[in-house]
């Protein structure tokens, strides 16, 4: 079992008033974590598994991003007694790249993200996307960043998931490995492309963790994913 401390976190400082990374308050944060086998729902299982597993592991938080979903951030096990204090997320699943969108307000679940048309995940395949369609990512972040969340834009270079050579204003990027290059030196360029070109955008890891997912590409045991 890889350790959970390095494989599905990422390091956040949560600044005090004083902007001193000395004074600060830092916290150890899973941001990219989903409740089901397939992610495209909630589990209420899942999230219960998710707040244990974070305090086993002496992880501060862990934000719910299931795809295109926030049904489980009002499931009650998402504010269970047991387990750390989970973050209202979710992953905006598109054609043209994913990001996870945190802490944005809703009143409800009808209060989801979407994007125009649904993009691939974990071998779910959506319609045929209509050639008058776009997929606005800057909207997107407009609207969250009004709602108050901000944006973390999800394995980049990912075939099938590349998110395309722009921030649109994102917050920040995934720079971590995944299954297809497991050094994450195709994540880390694509960020250096955006600091160099004068973006700023800050750089956080994230699992892509999936309760019970089965093993495939001897990437996957059923309840740890390896970045």
């Amino acid at each position: 079992m890889i350790s959970p401390r390095f494989a599905l976190v990422s390091i956040l400082a949560l600044a005090s008033a004083v902007p001193s990374f000395a004074e600060g308050t830092w916290k150890l944060v899973a941001n990219h974590l989903h409740s089901s086998a397939g992610g495209d729902s909630h589990w209420s299982r899942g999230i219960k598994h998710i707040r244990e597993f974070c305090a086993e592991n002496k992880i501060d938080h862990g934000i719910l991003t299931d795809h295109d979903t926030i049904a489980g951030w009002f499931d009650p096990a998402f504010m269970g007694v047991h387990g750390a204090i989970l973050l209202r997320g979710q992953e905006w699943t598109s054609p043209e790249g994913h990001a996870n969108l945190v802490e944005f307000s809703a009143s409800g679940p009808e209060g989801v993200i979407k994007p125009e048309v649904s993009g691939d995940y974990d071998g779910f395949a959506p319609p045929p996307r209509p050639d008058t369609v776009a997929i606005d990512h800057a909207k997107m972040i407009r609207n969250v960043h009004a709602r108050g969340g901000l944006v973390f834009i999800n394995h980049p270079a990912l075939r099938g998931y590349r998110w395309p050579d722009d921030t649109f204003g994102a917050d920040a990027c995934e720079v971590n490995g995944t299954w297809e290059n497991p050094s994450g030196a195709n994540a880390k360029a694509w960020y250096a492309r955006r600091l160099m070109a004068g973006q700023r955008l800050g750089a956080v890891g994230g699992s892509d963790y999936h309760y019970l997912r089965p093993k495939r590409r001897g990437f996957f045991t059923p309840d740890i994913e390896k970045p």
